[in-house]
């Protein structure tokens, strides 16, 4: 079931080409320490700000391909930044396809194997896709910080107890 805090806090539709829908969608809170502000996370409520570029049905860019397109300009790998992250190559590699469709020119260029073996790295357009919602990310953040202090005054200081009909949330779950 979605609660009040799960809903979408915004959606803005744009035309991107003939037929595609570019919509961001921005739902879940939980504290994420990568965009954390000038404010502690002891000061918030434990909260996830989740930002999701769509193209049609598929997820362009979200937190975890940002992620692995990050781990890819460190490592120079897919598969070295799936191992980073805790997938499978075929997972790594299914992520990097769906960025590279999805955007007007690949933001993965993937090396075929050889001597020194393959690679990857981030196209100039991965690296400002990359950069341009690291930042949207922290205005996000900055951006809903006043709301969440607000909150935490209006939230019990030890939440729910263990058997009140709450229960812990799986990955994907809202409640």
């Amino acid at each position: 079931m979605v609660g009040p805090l799960t809903r979408p806090i915004g959606v803005v539709g744009c035309q991107r080409g003939i037929g595609s829908a570019l919509t961001l969608k921005a739902t879940s809170f939980r504290w994420d320490r990568r965009y954390a502000g000038p404010v502690t996370s002891a000061e918030l409520p434990d909260y996830k700000l989740i930002v999701r570029l769509m193209v049609g049905d598929a997820i362009a860019l979200g937190p975890g391909k940002a992620d692995l397109l990050a781990a890819i300009a460190e490592t120079g790998s897919i598969s070295a930044a799936g191992r980073k992250l805790g997938m499978s190559y075929r997972r790594a590699w299914l992520l990097v396809d769906t960025m590279n469709q999805s955007f007007q020119a690949p933001l993965v260029i993937a090396r075929k194997g050889g001597d020194k073996g393959g690679g990857a790295e981030i196209s100039a357009l991965g690296d400002e896709v990359l950069h341009r919602y690291q930042a949207l990310m922290a205005r996000a953040h900055a951006a809903i910080v006043p709301d969440l202090l607000a909150f935490q005054a209006l939230l019990q200081p030890e939440g729910p107890a263990i058997g009140s009909g709450c229960r812990p949330l799986g990955q994907g779950q809202f409640e």
